[in-house]
Formats: structure tokens, sequence, C-alpha cells
């Protein structure tokens, strides 16, 4: 079994922890999940994050813990209805995707990006060049690789396509 583990900013140094069941985490913590092993994050209004094995997530950009990078590994995602036009945001390195209310799964590696949407709906923004921006309805997913801009498909299989990993994501 693998350990998951939280990097915070405390009192000027990087602390590395294992993580523990109940822990409050903060803007800024990065959290890893080794082989075989994964998390589930929890908010206050219910939505949840889930880690699968060998995922790095950043929490909070600029304050806010609503604001997470991917920068490799899988998380799925559950977010209950926003109010006052707040979102959440998943950035990986290739795309941003930004959800208001949904149910989707994004996925990284040093080659791409991938996002499903199970429900609601995602705008998924290339972060690299213009910003060119693919909106995803329930069944639909999009992929971006290193040069290319995001492309949307529908594939009613794709779940399946997405498979659990430890290690690179398999692209559909």
């Amino acid at each position: 079994m693998g350990n998951v583990y939280i990097t915070r900013l405390a009192a000027g140094r990087k602390v590395r922890t294992t993580a523990q069941a109940g822990i409050n985490f903060q803007p800024g913590d990065l959290i890893e999940s080794g082989p075989s092993s994964g998390s589930f994050l929890r908010y206050a209004d219910g939505s949840t994050v889930r880690l699968y094995s060998n995922t790095q997530l950043t929490l909070g950009r600029a304050g806010s813990s609503r604001d997470l990078t991917l920068s490799s590994g899988a998380v799925d995602l559950q977010v209950q209805p926003m109010r006052n036009g707040s979102n959440l945001i998943v950035r990986t390195v290739f795309v941003d995707a930004r959800v208001v209310g949904t149910d989707f799964r994004v996925m990284t590696d040093a080659k791409g990006s991938w996002v499903g949407v199970r429900g609601g709906r995602v705008e998924v923004v290339r972060t690299r060049a213009n910003g060119e921006v693919v909106l995803l309805e329930p069944g639909y997913f999009a992929s971006s690789v290193r040069g290319w801009p995001p492309t949307a498909m529908s594939d009613p299989n794709w779940r399946n396509k997405c498979q659990l990993f430890t290690g690179s994501p398999r692209y559909p």
C-alpha cells in the first residue's frame, strides 16, 4: 500500500509529512499520492476531489483553495453548484478546466492533458498559445497534446477507456 504526502510551507521552509485522515488542507499545500495509493478531499459544501495513484495536486493559487494545479496524474471531481460567479479551476500545463458545478475527470502527463465530463458543463481553455476554448457537455471529452489545441469529442464509452492507472494516463 502506498502513501499520500503533504508538502506545506511552515516557518519559511517546505515541510513534507504523511497525510492523515481528517487533516485540514490549506491553500498552497502540495498533495502527492504514491504508487497504489490515492486520497479524497472534501470541501465544506460537499464537493469532492479524488486523487489517483502517482498524482501531484497543489491546492490554491493566490489564496484560493478552489484553484487547483494538477502537475501529474489524475483527479475525479464532483463539484456542487457554486454561487456568486465563483468556480473551481483545475490547471495543467496544457489546459485550464473551469467548472461551476459538475462531475468530471482531468488527467495530465508530459505529453498532454485530457478532460472528460460525466455531468454538468466544463470549459476547457488551452493555456499555451492563444487560449482556445472548448465547452464540454456530459458524455464529451477534450484532449490537448503538446502543440495542438484542445479537441472535443463525444464517446459514450469514454469512462471505460479512461481506466485507473499507475503511471502515465491512457488517453482515449
